[in-house]
């Protein structure tokens, strides 16, 4: 009997299902129970005054569960390695200034130095993320280290998190960074500072859709669109926004998508927002497509949105740490080749990064 597709006695198929949707719900927050409570404010394009969403979507439009039913019993996962064993980054530089240093973490984690700031995107160091893998719906263990270890980390003076999901707002780690460097600041889409203080992890200052915050004399920091959804528990979908982060910096443009499907919202960066020197795009958690088209770009996607923003360069992410969907280990890099060239991107415009691995830019 093979829980992980669900390929066992087709009677059996439905309550399983049943149960672990609601399991889901019960380990989706990471071992714990918060429910993110509802945010207050006025009502926009993004928000009804009760739940926000997507550019053209119902508010409470979402998957049905016959569609996640379905998805779970016919699922077709290519094989994964139970353990990817590599070298683990060195400690990186205290400060940059004249430059831009990235350092890819694990899945959605960027270190960013630039300006004289160190900036962390949805940082996870924990070894397993959301509902236990037994379950074969959502939540994994980690199948390599970090890349850099979390005691070899610079000070952190901001921490960037794109949405409230297990694989991007990780609790325990969050509660690490406080411990550790209790000057962190940490900015999320609106709704998200409630959670975090629910969490044990503190304050938090939310941000809404192309608000702008300046981080230093150098730095500033917009929210911009991205299409996707929140949840944490039972109840609570969409309570909170999701988005991705413009840093415009003197040497650029940087952008970070976080989760994202396509959307009209990408045309409308380049408008407001202009060239973009950096772009951290997403390339995994992308097959069946029919189940994934609208929350998470696959990598010809990703071509495309490297090509509309005008980026010059992109470093892809969002694969081969947690197993979310069905696609091979290394599918995503392969098929973002493909895709490069058929859309005839040159294969230097995306810096395939290992984890641990640094990537600079040329002083200005």
């Amino acid at each position: 009997m093979r829980l992980s597709g669900l390929r066992f006695y087709p009677a059996l198929r439905p309550l399983v299902c049943l149960v672990g949707i609601g399991a889901c719900g019960l380990f989706a927050s990471g071992c714990s129970t918060l429910k993110v409570p509802r945010h207050h404010g006025p009502v926009t394009d993004h928000f009804d005054g009760e739940l926000f969403y997507n550019a053209g979507e119902d508010p409470r439009h979402g998957k049905s569960p016959w569609a996640v039913l379905r998805w779970m019993n016919t699922r077709n996962p290519k094989p994964w390695p139970k353990w990817v064993e590599q070298p683990i980054g060195g400690a990186p530089p205290a400060r940059v200034t004249d430059r831009i240093r990235v350092t890819f973490v694990n899945h959605a984690t960027m270190l960013i130095q630039v300006g004289g700031l160190n900036i962390l995107t949805d940082p996870v160091w924990s070894r397993r993320i959301g509902p236990p893998s037994w379950l074969g719906i959502a939540g994994a263990k980690r199948i390599k280290h970090a890349g850099l270890k979390f005691e070899e980390l610079p000070p952190i003076d901001f921490v960037l998190i794109s949405h409230n999901h297990n694989d991007h707002l990780d609790l325990p780690t969050l509660e690490r960074l406080r411990a550790t460097r209790p000057s962190t600041r940490i900015v999320a889409g609106l709704g998200t500072s409630a959670f975090l203080k629910l969490g044990g992890v503190g304050e938090g200052e939310d941000i809404d859709w192309w608000q702008e915050i300046r981080l230093n004399d150098q730095v500033t920091l917009t929210a911009v669109p991205a299409h996707h959804w929140s949840m944490r528990w039972l109840g609570d979908r969409n309570h909170s926004l999701w988005a991705g982060f413009v840093l415009k910096t003197p040497q650029g443009a940087i952008y970070f998508a976080g989760d994202t499907a396509m959307g009209s919202f990408v045309t409308e960066i380049q408008k407001r927002i202009g060239p973009i020197r950096l772009a951290f795009l997403p390339i995994g958690g992308y097959l069946p497509r029919w189940f994934y088209h609208e929350h998470h770009i696959d990598p010809p996607q990703a071509v495309e949105m490297h090509r509309l923003l005008g980026v010059k360069t992109s470093i892809p992410m969002h694969y081969g740490t947690f197993r979310h969907s069905d696609e091979d280990y290394g599918q995503p890099v392969l098929d973002l080749r493909a895709a490069q060239k058929k859309q005839d991107v040159p294969e230097s415009e995306f810096a395939v990064l290992k984890e641990g691995e640094s990537w600079e830019s040329t002083a200005p």
